[in-house]
């Protein structure tokens, strides 16, 4: 029988469950950043004004943009 790999036989197992964790956290970042650029987007559109007009008013520290 001819080995082709360096490490010993039987340490499938362990290099599998290594990579399917990988995998795991590789999936549930992509979700975590995902959800972070649609809160940054909302967030950013509220502080955007709409047409640039600036309006006298209680918002934004006196002003508010129509």
């Amino acid at each position: 029988m001819v080995v082709t790999q360096n490490r010993p036989p039987g340490r499938d197992a362990p290099d599998e469950e290594l990579i399917d964790t990988l995998i795991a956290v590789s999936v549930v970042a992509r979700r975590l950043a995902g959800k972070l650029r649609k809160q940054m987007e909302k967030e950013k559109a509220l502080h955007r004004p709409r047409s640039g007009r600036v309006m006298e008013g209680r918002e934004n520290g006196g002003f508010h943009y129509e």
